[in-house]
């Protein structure tokens, strides 16, 4: 099955972009969050479908909430967004912030990589990353040693690499392949409760069930999730992204100067 939605994170990766491990090229993965390992099972206590799926008045179609979903992303100021990667890696991404990306926290979380953050502000950009972290990304010893714990101001000149983690950006890669008229006049819509969070649940919309996109059913239309299932591997959930703090995601600070160091062969 060819996915409907996908999100790509860049710039977590970093090892390049400060120099450190001597190759080229930033970072792209394609992650998303399931609910719980549990796979289907765990879906299912996350979301408590409506008691009937008998669509009513007020139910609107996916031909109808599909458009009116992303005109809601593209007029949003910030938001924030969670992806794990279940099937594979188990890393954990995250992103805070607005919409050009001028203004975002980022984070990584890996069973092999460690934990590391990144704080765009303005035209500045900062690193932390925990001794793993360092390790990973072949950090020397020396150097990553006075790393851990400080954020790393990254050069200037790497802060292109940074530019692709707007809210803009990450919605445009999630719902890249939009639906096309004829798959959203099959989609079924459900009312559906997203943890406490009243929503509409599009389905059926790519000729199976194994896309679904949970919409906020009160306020504005944005995303509140979007899941996906491979033939592989039956009805176990193996794709799930996250969004919320839409409008309202906390801004990133600069750290203080005292807990700044500069990059290695930077100071």
């Amino acid at each position: 099955m060819n996915r409907k939605f996908s999100i790509t994170i860049t710039g977590l990766a970093l090892a390049a972009t400060l120099g450190l491990a001597g190759c080229g090229g930033s970072s792209s993965t394609s992650t998303s969050s399931a609910a719980a390992s549990g796979g289907a099972s765990s879906a299912q206590a996350a979301e408590a479908s409506s008691p009937s799926a008998t669509p009513t008045p007020e139910t609107p179609t996916a031909t109808v909430l599909y458009p009116k979903m992303k005109a809601a992303v593209k007029a949003a100021t910030s938001a924030h967004v969670k992806a794990t990667d279940v099937s594979g890696s188990k890393e954990t991404y995250e992103v805070t912030g607005n919409q050009a990306g001028t203004n975002a926290t980022l984070s990584i979380a890996s069973p092999t990589k460690g934990k590391a953050q990144v704080l765009i502000v303005g035209t500045k950009g900062y690193l932390k990353g925990d001794a793993t972290y360092w390790k990973a990304v072949g950090a020397p010893t020396a150097a990553a040693s006075k790393l851990i714990g400080k954020w790393v101001a990254v050069p200037a000149a790497k802060m292109s690499s940074l530019g692709e983690v707007g809210i803009k950006n990450i919605a445009d890669s999630t719902f890249k392949n939009d639906p096309t008229s004829a798959q959203l006049a099959k989609g079924t819509v459900t009312a559906a409760d997203l943890d406490g969070v009243k929503a509409w649940k599009i389905t059926g919309f790519d000729g199976t069930s194994a896309s679904s996109l949970w919409v906020a059913a009160d306020g504005e239309p944005y995303p509140l999730r979007v899941a996906n299932t491979k033939a592989s591997t039956g009805t176990r959930t193996t794709e799930d992204v996250r969004f919320d703090q839409w409008n309202s995601a906390p801004k990133a600070v600069a750290p203080a100067a005292s807990e700044i160091v500069a990059a290695p062969g930077q100071g």
